[in-house]
Parts: C-alpha cells; sequence; structure tokens
C-alpha cells in the first residue's frame, strides 16, 4: 500500500499543469451557460433590387418584372441548415413593357388580380450547399395553389449588409396562370424563370 501511495504521489508532481488544466476544464464545463448560434434576419424589398420573370411568346424571349416585393431571410452560410425564407410578392406591381400583355396579366386566365393579389414562397427547412451557392426548397402560392420550388443563390456578404442572386424554374400551369386558349405550351412557353438579385440588410422589425 506504501509503494502504491508513493507512486500516486509522484505521478500527481509529475503531472501538475496537465492535472489543473482538466480540473479547470470541467468546471467551467459545468457552470458555464450554453450560448446558441443566432441567424442573422436579414430584409430586402423590391426598392432599388430585382425579381425578374422570363417567359417565351412564340420561341421569342420576354422579360417582365414585379416592383414590389418583401424578402426575410434567417441565413448563416456556415450554418446553411438552419435557414428559413420567406418572400411575399404583390403580383398586380407585374410590369412587361408592352400593354397588352401587362392588361391581360390582371383578368382571370393570367394572374386574376382581384382574387389573388399576392404570391408566397416559404422555404422553412433550410438550405442545402450545391455548385453554384446554395439552394433552398420551399412552396410556392400562387393564384390559390401551392408547388414546391427549388431556387438557387449566391450568397455574399459583410458586417452590415448581403445580396444574394440567383434564379428558380417553374411550370406556369402549376398554377393554372394562362389558362383556356392559352395554355398551349406552342404559343406561350409553360416553362418560366424567375431570376433575382436582392440586397439585404438587418431586418428593425420583430419577427
Amino acid at each position: 500500500m506504501a509503494n502504491v501511495a508513493v507512486a500516486r504521489s509522484a505521478t500527481v508532481t509529475r503531472y501538475p499543469n496537465a492535472l489543473l488544466a482538466l480540473f479547470a476544464f470541467l468546471v467551467l464545463t459545468a457552470v458555464s451557460p450554453r450560448v446558441d448560434a443566432q441567424q442573422t434576419r436579414w430584409c430586402g424589398s423590391g426598392q432599388g433590387n430585382s425579381l425578374e420573370f422570363i417567359g417565351a411568346w412564340e420561341n421569342e424571349e420576354f422579360r417582365g418584372l414585379f416592383r414590389r416585393f418583401q424578402v426575410e431571410l434567417e441565413f448563416d452560410p456556415l450554418l446553411p441548415g438552419s435557414a428559413r425564407l420567406r418572400v411575399e410578392v404583390d403580383v398586380t406591381s407585374a410590369f412587361s413593357d408592352n400593354t397588352i400583355r401587362d392588361e391581360a396579366l390582371a383578368e382571370p386566365d393570367w394572374f386574376h388580380y382581384a382574387d389573388f393579389p399576392s404570391a408566397r414562397f416559404s422555404g422553412l427547412d433550410g438550405a442545402v450547399a450545391v455548385e453554384s451557392g446554395f439552394r433552398i426548397d420551399g412552396i410556392l402560392e400562387l393564384k390559390g395553389r401551392g408547388h414546391p420550388v427549388s431556387l438557387t443563390f449566391e450568397w455574399k456578404e459583410n458586417e452590415s449588409a448581403a445580396r444574394m442572386r440567383g434564379d428558380a424554374i417553374l411550370d406556369r400551369t402549376w398554377f393554372d396562370v394562362g389558362e383556356g386558349e392559352w395554355r398551349d405550351d406552342s404559343v406561350i412557353a409553360h416553362r418560366v424563370r424567375l431570376e433575382f438579385d436582392v440586397g439585404l440588410g438587418p431586418c428593425t422589425n420583430d419577427p
């Protein structure tokens, strides 16, 4: 027993710094409060930013845009899995620089402004890293219908501002946009591409 006691004493004497460091670590781990990572809430709007739609009429490309929209994004590029994106679009702000087409967009066969003046995208299940940046999968609600849509985007950020630039592909028939005689893909393509370039700043409103 004496030999054992002497061995233990020698061990403590030989490694005092290591034992003290271990003791300090255990104490700090036990008493230190847990700090959870905080996602930054970013907000942006149509002012000074762009949300465009690109379609084709008899195989000729045309472009339009939505002039009014709101974006709220909770995002940390180091923790993309906890991202949450909400976008609300004032559909009645659509503009394509063609009077006849823009007037038609208000009609029931198209966006039906009277009953469905807004559209919403909700991507609440996080983002994933992809070759082009990040992708958020969500649901786009337009004209009373909801359908899965994926957004891909590049992300740039500094301390007080960020920018997301990307696109999405959808089929207008998912939402009954262009009904009746306009449903034929040979006249107006079913495929529509959305392109966005949005500057963001820290949100000032409550979530």
